[in-house]
Parts: C-alpha cells; structure tokens; sequence
C-alpha cells in the first residue's frame, strides 16, 4: 500500500507501508532538518534521523534550543572538529552543564560590531539541563577535541567530546546561551 506524495514547504516526503511494518523513504529537496525532525517522529524511523542528524552542515546546532543568531552567523555551519573548549563547568548538584568552544571558522556573515573591533573568533557557550548522565576525563589542561551533538534512542541530548578531554554528557534540555567573538591572537 503507497501512500502519495505531500508536499510539505520544499520538501517531499513518500511513506510506503509494507505489511504490519512502516517503511519510510525520504527524498530531500532542499529539506531542513527541523522539518525532518518534527516530522520525522510520524513517518521517519529513528535510526535514519540518526544517519542525517549526525551528517555535516549545520545539523548539530538543530538539536538546541536558542540557535538562530548562531544560524544566522554561518551559510553552512561548520563541524566542530578540533576546537579548543574553554569551559565545562557543573552546576546545581550536576545537573546543569556548561560548555563552552571556539567555533573552528570565524563568521561568514558577522554583525558589524564585531567587523568594528576587529574580532576573528567566535565563541559559543551551550548549556544543558536535566543532565542524566555525565562522565569526564582529560589528559591535559589544554583542551581541545571533536564535538557531536544529536539525539539519542530516547530523545535525550547528547554531548561527546573526544580529544584531550573526552567527556559524554546526556540532558533533557540543550540552547545555546551565549554567542560571543574575541581578537584571537
């Protein structure tokens, strides 16, 4: 049995249904990602929002909350692959995490501000609430390390970082709090 084709903005999306089983199958034509995602939930099984969330683009960002003057920063976000971590920082009993990063690429598009005063770094500061698990360890005072951000099986955020500092931090909540640029020397 097919069901037909919706047009959903710019996207097209096709569920068939084979059996007692659901298949979905995703055509993506200019498709954002917070469309795959809230949609995602009725015809997209979680092992393919998954595949895409952990793809390259601005995909990692999509999973908190907050994140449209970062957005408006970049045309295509960068991963963040080797950056250098400034903070991670616990509060509340553990349950609230922060962290923040340079972004391993200045701003394509910067406000003029930071044109003005000659900023080339932009720093990102993400905090996570509800934090259900947590495990840390570093092996030099210098951090620096990849950063993936998605969804896990059960809807909960995950943060692993893995360089000099390896850290995997789950939360119910993530958004970013501060956006920021600084003159790196």
């Amino acid at each position: 049995m097919s069901i037909p084709t919706k047009m959903v903005g710019k996207s097209l999306f096709k569920t068939t249904v084979q059996g007692m089983k659901k298949v979905a199958k995703v055509r993506i034509l200019m498709l954002d990602l917070a469309v795959i995602l809230a949609l995602g939930k009725f015809l997209v099984p979680k092992s393919i929002i998954h595949l895409i969330s952990k793809g390259s683009g601005r995909m990692w960002c999509e999973f908190l909350g907050r994140n449209n003057f970062l957005i408006s920063l970049y045309r295509d976000m960068p991963e963040l692959k080797n950056v250098r971590i400034s903070e991670i920082n616990m509060q509340d009993e553990g349950q609230i995490v922060a962290i923040s990063f340079d972004m391993p690429v200045y701003a394509e598009r910067p406000p003029k501000k930071w044109q003005d005063l000659g900023d080339n770094t932009v720093c990102v500061r993400v905090d996570l609430s509800a934090v259900k698990e947590i495990s840390l360890a570093a092996s030099s005072f210098d951090y620096k390390g990849d950063i993936e951000i998605f969804k896990d099986e059960s809807e909960l955020i995950v943060v692993k970082i893995t360089g000099t500092v390896n850290a995997l931090i789950k939360a119910e909540y993530g958004f970013v709090q501060s956006v920021t640029a600084y003159m790196k020397e």
